[in-house]
């Protein structure tokens, strides 16, 4: 059989199947779409032909004619300018997550969509501001200036909260399903506007207004009676004091399922109509309801969020391999750009490192600066400056990143870990960045002299790492040529903790004999006044390497490789040297074993 061959064969028939799938959900989308278009009238109704003119006179007529025109205006204008701005934005949005020191995929994601949304509204908020004195001009509003911008920013802050919670489940469902997470984002904004729709009544719709039941209850009745006609339930008929920004009159349905109410506006209560004219009111917005508009609504905001949101991802995958610059492919031309993990993380422009922020002298957090510290924050911090972008911290717990699976929530640990058979199995390892001397300590003074009086000892270590598999003597370090000896008895008892501090903390107090860490860390103990002292020599060396998830949404092969490219780079121009006698007092970067 010719390899290539079926090779090719399998790709064309993985194409026709793709295009098979995409023939049948354009046939579903069509076939949905022509159902909600179906629009059923009465044989027996029969609309009257009204001439405005028999009504109102040409003054008037030619007065709201003049309104409109104005209006209209302002909504293309300020329509236009939106799309600018929101344009803008998003082409300048590595800039500005940049400029706003916004770190990590969450926090960038959210950062953003609540600047592109603070710099939309401020752009037409002038717009606004001249829609309202047009409207205080003919007697549309009476509201003051300064309560319609508090109005404005109230819905500004409301929309906000919307915007970030539709920005963290589309982040979430990115990392959960890949590239195809606009499939899943579509019906989730649905479920998300059903929601929003369920509380707006209770949550949202309070902020700006006051509720009252109606007080003439034999008008609720009628309209309830009429509702029921319908079909629809309704829990109650409320009042909204609309009058302290509008002068105009209306009403609406609000909610669904339980907290479904008529509202009037009490403009449409002052007087001016009749109780035919109310009934007639609140009948049209019964009949959205019974016509199920509402929820023809979301289904069209589902079949137009499906190919609106495809088409984001699209441009996001182009924009990405866009950015990303051509590498020489070793014939003359350029290697296609790369679209795994390293892509995105040079897309993003930020590389999300987890860190432990209780393991000095590799990593802490400096309570006074408030920043990160230590010889694996200046490790990752220049590997982050080699790859051109900006570094960003999470602080999982050490066994969730020894783990895997980390569902895209951190790109690499540089954390000090052992390349270990067990770990490699769901983790990839970067060339090692230095050697740490592991050892033991014990209380100041403690009458265990020597690795032989530990029998029988408690003794504490970091669950989970690498001490604990040593004191196991279960430890498979994966690297070639790389030899140690299990030193300590095997019948002490093992103390795991959540960190090496921990487990020095315990020992200074007592409740452990002795704590196995890095030498550097129990030295840096002992410097800071811990009431310990080290047990001889160092039990073995241990290589140490960044990790990055096989598990992965994207393929981190190609970030793995670099990450180790410039970490061989960084031994070899002696910058590691350099890191490690700034945090150690020592160059501990170089192979023990040769």
């Amino acid at each position: 059989m010719d390899v290539g061959e079926d090779a090719d064969a399998h790709g064309s028939r993985a194409t026709l199947a793709r295009v098979a799938v995409g023939i049948a959900l354009a046939a579903v989308w069509t076939a949905a779409a022509l159902v909600l278009l179906r629009t059923e009238v009465p044989d027996d109704l029969t609309l009257p032909d009204l001439d405005p003119r028999a009504y109102f006179t040409a003054a008037f007529l030619e007065r709201a004619d003049h309104v409109r025109t104005v209006t209209r205006a302002l909504f293309v204008g300020s329509t236009l300018v939106q799309l600018a701005v929101g344009g803008l934005m998003v082409w300048q949005a590595r800039g500005t997550a940049r400029a706003l020191r916004l770190r990590g995929r969450y926090r960038t994601g959210l950062g953003l969509g609540v600047a592109v949304l603070a710099a939309v509204w401020a752009a037409t908020l002038p717009f606004g501001a001249v829609r309202h004195w047009w409207g205080r001009r003919y007697g549309l509003s009476h509201q003051a200036y300064a309560a319609w911008l508090w109005d404005s920013l109230l819905g500004l802050a409301v929309r906000a909260v919307l915007v970030s919670l539709a920005v963290a489940g589309v982040l979430w469902l990115a990392g959960r399903f890949g590239r195809r997470w606009w499939i899943a984002a579509a019906p989730a904004l649905a479920a998300l506007a059903v929601v929003v729709i369920l509380v707006q009544p209770l949550v949202i719709q309070p902020l700006f207004n006051r509720f009252e039941p109606l007080p003439d209850r034999a008008l609720a009745a009628e309209v309830e009676r009429i509702a029921a006609r319908e079909g629809v339930a309704v829990d109650r008929v409320d009042v909204a004091d609309a009058s302290r920004r509008t002068t105009t009159a209306n009403a609406y349905v609000a909610g669904i399922g339980p907290t479904k109410r008529v509202v009037f506006y009490d403009t449409a209560l002052d007087g001016r109509f009749s109780r035919a004219e109310l009934l007639s009111l609140a009948a049209h917005e019964v009949a959205h309801v019974a016509r199920s508009h509402l929820w023809k609504g979301i289904v069209w905001f589902v079949l137009l969020a499906v190919p609106g949101l495809a088409v984001v991802a699209l441009v996001a995958a182009a924009c990405a391999s866009d950015e990303e610059p051509p590498a020489d492919d070793g014939g003359g031309g350029t290697a296609a750009a790369d679209t795994g993990l390293l892509g995105e993380v040079q897309s993003e422009g930020v590389l999300t490192v987890s860190t432990d922020p209780a393991y000095p002298p590799q990593s802490s957090l400096n309570e006074e600066t408030g920043e990160y510290e230590g010889f694996d924050i200046d490790v990752a911090t220049e590997i982050a400056n080699r790859l051109g972008v900006e570094i960003s911290w999470e602080t999982p717990a050490w066994d969730v990143i020894t783990a895997g699976g980390w569902n895209d929530r951190w790109d690499v640990s540089v954390g000090s870990m052992t390349v270990t058979a067990e770990r490699a199995e769901v983790l990839d390892f970067t060339t090692p960045y230095y050697y740490t001397p592991a050892g033991l300590a014990v209380q100041a003074g403690s009458d265990i002299a020597s690795l032989d009086d530990l029998s029988g000892k408690r003794v504490g270590v970091c669950g989970a790492c690498t001490y604990e598999f040593y004191l196991r003597q279960d430890l498979n370090i994966d690297i070639p040529g790389f030899t140690f000896e299990y030193l300590v008895p095997a019948d002490i008892e093992i103390v795991t903790y959540d960190t090496d501090s921990t487990a020095i903390q315990d020992l200074e107090i007592g409740r452990i004999d002795a704590a196995m860490s890095a030498v550097p860390t129990l030295q840096g103990a002992i410097d800071k006044g811990r009431d310990i002292q080290l047990l001889g020599d160092p039990v073995f060396s241990e290589p140490l390497a960044a990790a990055l998830d096989k598990s992965s949404s994207l393929d981190s092969t190609s970030l793995t490789e670099e990450i180790s490219g410039i970490i061989q780079e960084m031994h070899d121009d002696g910058t590691l040297t350099e890191l490690s006698e700034k945090w150690y007092g020592e160059d501990i970067t170089q192979n023990p074993t040769g």
